[in-house]
């Protein structure tokens, strides 16, 4: 647990130096400013949801990628490579560092967006299974991409694939291709993140949505484990 501390504080540094919270910060401050200019008060609850789910969505599966090629492009992964440091403990680290980043960002969207009423044990659930997933799917992405034009293709990719299921989430989807992208993992990050907006959220959904992203994060976990050993132990990114 020690190596995993050091490490995450590592991260955190590296990311304050390479500006990820400064990037951060400005994102939050433009879907603020959207808040505050959209004419409902309160937000309905499914555009208020929309806003807080853009925030796992860039940070988690974009911008752990970004910080992968900046360590990739400063050594550190050369160096990490010749350390007995495990596999868990780099991948652990990203997660972490990059939940409480999107979590604190998410977090602050979701109190401007709704002004009260928040469930908050389900919305720190919601932000960090949501983050955890996010995180995971865009570190296995970058470690498989051969440039940082294969990596942007990646998470291009990935981005419509966890946008699609917006469609079954606001009812504009035929019975048939709604179950289909319920499937997808996003889908019940926008269900558990609605019910962290409101009190009075159906406690079924909310639990079946944090099973299925609790089902996600185990599958990522091993996944970005074994593109760790399969491309940046092996120096293939």
């Amino acid at each position: 647990m020690r190596r995993l501390a050091s490490m995450v504080a590592w991260d955190i540094g590296l990311q304050i130096r390479s500006h990820f919270y400064t990037a951060t910060a400005l994102t939050t401050a433009v879907i603020a400013g959207l808040i505050f200019l959209i004419p409902f008060d309160p937000l309905p609850a499914q555009f208020a949801t929309l806003l807080v789910f853009v925030d796992p969505a860039v940070v988690g599966l974009t911008l752990v990628g970004a910080f992968v090629l900046v360590e990739k492009g400063t050594n550190t992964l050369s160096a990490l490579g010749v350390t007995p440091m495990p596999a868990w403990v780099y991948v652990g680290a990203k997660i972490i560092s990059f939940t409480l980043l999107g979590g604190l960002s998410g977090l602050i969207i979701a109190v401007l967006a709704m002004r009260g009423g928040i469930n908050y044990p389900v919305m720190l659930a919601a932000l960090i299974l949501s983050n955890a997933v996010a995180v995971l799917i865009g570190f296995a992405l970058v470690t498989r991409a051969r440039s940082v034009n294969g990596f942007v293709a990646n998470i291009l990719l990935a981005s419509l694939v966890l946008i699609l299921p917006v469609i079954a989430y606001f009812d504009l989807a035929s019975p048939l291709l709604a179950a289909g992208l319920k499937i997808i993992p996003s889908y019940a990050m926008l269900v558990l993140l609605e019910a962290g907006l409101s009190q009075n959220a159906s406690p079924v959904g909310a639990i079946m949505a944090m099973l299925w992203l609790s089902s996600w994060t185990v599958v990522g976990w091993f996944w970005a484990l074994r593109e760790y050993h399969r491309q940046l132990a092996t120096g293939g990114l």
